[in-house]
């Protein structure tokens, strides 16, 4: 799924200097969005507390777009992930990955460019699953960054694998 995009422009937004990149939509909260498969059609979009499955990549836009999380590095540890599996709007993942993924259908593979607001808590509390130490290297040297030096944007690849309903 490896499909990095290099950033086209840039703007401020809040004193902060912020990058647009070609092709992508930018949505209210901030969030980059770009469908590279739209999915299944006639399939719904999950909703708030539905359970959705997915399989992700994660990237450092601005620390030589290192990965911290992809099949490469699975393979390389030997390590099998399972695909990621959260209920819609509980919490359990980034603001940025619950977001996007409640626009997407089932089968749709979506690139996301996750502004710092809306990724990784400083107490790493929703932390990612990476696989191997290399990769939480990249990732832990990004967020652990102080003094603002380091822009904590960060570029997941997601498809959404499947939607289960929640019971009313």
């Amino acid at each position: 799924m490896e499909m990095i995009q290099r950033p086209h422009s840039s703007q401020r937004v809040e004193g902060k200097r912020r990058r647009k990149f070609p092709d992508f939509a930018l949505t209210k909260s901030g969030l980059q969005l770009r469908d590279v498969d739209p999915g299944r059609p006639g399939s719904p979009s999950p909703g708030l507390g539905d359970t959705v499955v997915i399989s992700w990549e994660g990237y450092t836009i601005n620390y030589k777009g290192l990965p911290f999380e992809t099949r490469r590095l699975q393979e390389r540890s030997r390590v099998e992930v399972e695909p990621l599996r959260f209920k819609v709007g509980d919490g359990s993942v980034i603001a940025g990955i619950d977001e996007a993924v409640r626009s997407m259908r089932e089968g749709g593979v979506r690139q996301v460019v996750v502004p710092v607001e809306m990724g990784y808590d400083a107490e790493k509390r929703l932390g990612p699953r990476p696989s191997t130490f290399s990769g939480q290297r990249a990732l832990n040297f990004v967020l652990d960054n102080t003094g603002g030096l380091m822009d904590k944007t960060l570029l997941f690849n997601m498809k959404l694998k499947h939607v289960y309903r929640a019971e009313v």
